[in-house]
């Protein structure tokens, strides 16, 4: 079924960058790693440099 919260980053225009799976940190969070996410911002004023 996957991760609901990623989803939701997703259809909000946020796209996975990175990735890490690490045993230690899984057998401390009970999740096998994390993903670095990431959106690009556009300026709200196209005048704007």
């Amino acid at each position: 079924m996957g991760n609901p919260a990623r989803r939701l980053y997703e259809r909000r225009g946020y796209r996975v960058t990175g990735e890490r799976r690490v045993s230690g940190y899984e057998a401390v969070t009970g999740a096998p790693g994390r993903v670095l996410m990431e959106k690009a911002l556009v300026p709200s004023d196209p005048q704007t440099p």
